[in-house]
Order: structure tokens, then sequence, then C-alpha cells
């Protein structure tokens, strides 16, 4: 059966049985936010909830036969609304959420309900999340508008405060190899998972690229940099050419095993742990409590890529830091000015 009438990945089981109680008791929000990191697959769970909505039969999930499955399945149901950004990385434009909010106030086409899927719902501009506001304050009978959201903290209070939310949680480190394992039986899953920053549909669609060759090569770099082996200025340049926002999701990935590897030298590297014995190296080299500094710089510059900044300049003032964080001594005199 597709899925987009059933989520058929099993760390959505949980929040798919809490929704069918919801549904089966008619305590269903007239607002739900799903939320949660990336590559989980939440909108499936909410095009999965939409079909079963939609559908005529009684089963678990959507029957794929009944008239209402039919025209779900070919997109033109006409209960049923998916808007977005236009491109990766663009705002969700007012323009889109006013086409919504007009649909909205229609009645049901079949009588039953509406829903309506607002995907990447954080990058809403001000105006699209103020023009939905009052639709949220007042919904239509038998609305259900679903948002979701990566970074939540993004979404305005009064949007937040409207919204019923459900959390999506990731699963394990080992669940989430054995399900690419059976997806792709002859890729390294734990590998792929480090690349995806733990995110198993991520990793499913890397597994196909030079993801694993790549991001060894940037780890060399960067490990480079600190041990005064690479030029930061040429190892920013080499990366601007690929993707800044690869390179900063790794680097925060890195320093989340570095930082308690730097408290606790047989800690385990749990987010790479085939860098495991290259990150114990480095963290013998660093201070924690500068390290956390550069934490929160890089979360800081991570967040910079979303809007207009020069890369080339972020890139490069990151890695020079980073350089200057090796040996207990320069790492204070940084912190310290």
């Amino acid at each position: 059966m597709t899925t987009l009438l059933q989520p058929v990945y099993p760390w959505l089981e949980a929040a798919w049985a809490l929704l069918q109680q919801y549904r089966l008791t008619d305590r269903l929000p007239h607002a739900l936010l799903l939320q949660g990191p990336a590559g989980l697959g939440k909108t499936a769970l909410a095009q999965a909830l939409a079909a079963r909505l939609l559908c005529r039969g009684d089963a678990v999930y959507a029957c794929g036969q009944c008239p209402g499955c039919r025209l779900f399945m070919a997109g033109t149901h006409p209960d049923f609304l998916l808007i977005g950004p236009e491109e990766s990385g663009k705002v969700v434009k007012v323009d889109r959420v006013r086409k919504l909010i007009a649909d909205l106030e229609l009645k049901p086409h079949y009588g039953g309900h509406r829903i309506s899927v607002i995907e990447q719902a954080d990058w809403m501009n001000l105006s699209a999340a103020n023009a939905l506001l009052k639709t949220l304050e007042e919904p239509a009978p038998g609305n259900l508008i679903v948002l979701v959201s990566e970074q939540p903290s993004r979404l305005p209070p009064t949007i937040l405060s409207r919204c019923h939310k459900l959390s999506i949680q990731p699963p394990t480190h080992r669940e989430a190899a054995d399900w690419l394992r059976t997806q792709r039986p002859d890729c390294v899953a734990e590998v792929l998972l480090s690349a995806a920053d733990g995110s198993p549909l991520r990793a499913l669609a890397l597994a196909d690229t030079d993801v694993v060759s790549r991001r060894q090569e940037r780890f060399r770099e960067f490990s480079g940099v600190l041990l005064q082996r690479e030029d930061p200025l040429m190892v920013a340049e080499r990366w601007l050419a690929g993707s800044a926002e690869e390179c900063f999701d790794w680097m925060l990935s890195w320093l989340a095993d570095l930082m308690p590897l730097t408290l606790m030298r047989e800690h385990a590297a749990r987010r790479n742990p085939d860098l495991s014995a290259e990150l114990q190296r480095l963290a013998g080299r660093l201070n924690a409590q500068v390290l956390s500094g550069f934490w929160d710089q890089l979360l800081k510059s991570r967040q910079a890529l979303t809007g207009q900044v020069n890369r080339q300049l972020l890139l490069e003032e990151t890695l020079i830091r980073w350089a200057q964080l090796d040996g207990a001594d320069g790492g204070r005199s940084i912190a310290h000015g």
C-alpha cells in the first residue's frame, strides 16, 4: 500500500496509534503541530491521517479502494490541501496561505473533514503566520489544519499556543540502522546515519551518493585545521564549492561527540562511531569550556545560513576560530579575548 495511505515507518507507529485514539474518540484537534527532526516522515504521517479521515472504510488505515481514497491517491481530492515553500530554503509566502484560508471557508465537498497540511510551517513569513492566526482562532467545523515543522521555535508563540503538539521521536541509532539495512542490505548503515545526523530517511536518500567519502574528506580537513596541517582559508574555499549547510551540520555533529569526550575520555562517540578514535585524539587537545563557546558560535553561524550572509566569510571565520582552539592555553586566551 502506498505511503500516502499509511505510515510505513516503524518509528511512527506510536504517533499513529495516538492519532487513531484521537480519531476514534472524536478528540482530534482543529490544529495539529507535528514537530521533530528532519527526515522522519512527518509529512507522510500527516498525509496518512488525511487519507484515513477522507476514507469511507472502517479499518485502521485508509482502504485504498473507496472513491475518497482513489481521489486522494490521484492527488485530486477537493478536501485535501497541501502547501509549503515554493522552493527548498524559501519562505512560505502569504499569498499561498491566503489561498488556503479562502479554500477553508468553503464547506467540505463530501460533507466530512477538510484537511490542510502546511509543510515546513516554520518557514512561513510573518505576514503568512498572521494571516493564518485568525483561522486557527476561529476554525470552521470539520476543518483540520496540520502544521509540519522541524524548528517549531521559529513559529510565533501565538501560532504555537493554538496548536496541539505531537512530537515525532527519532528511532535509536540501532533501530535506524536495522531499518536502513532492510531497505539497502549492501549499505554501510552506521556511516550513512552519521552523515545524515541520525535521520533514517535522509540516510536512505544518501545511499547512492558519494557522501561517505565526502564526509571522511571533510573530517580530515576539519582535523587538519585544528592540527595546523590545513590552511583554514583554503579549506573554507573548498567547502564553499559544495554545501555550506552540510559542512556546518557535520561540524555540529562532530562537536556533539567531542564535548563529552573532553570530560570523559572513556565516553563513546555516539553520533559518529566510525570516527571515534580520531575524535578521541582531538578531544585530548581541547578545552571543554572553550569548546562549549565554539559550539554556541557554530549554532549561530548555522542559523545565519538561512538568511542573507557572506558564506565564504562565515566559513573562514569559523575555521580560523577552530584552528585557534588547539591546546588549553590557546583556548583560554581566545575565550577571554
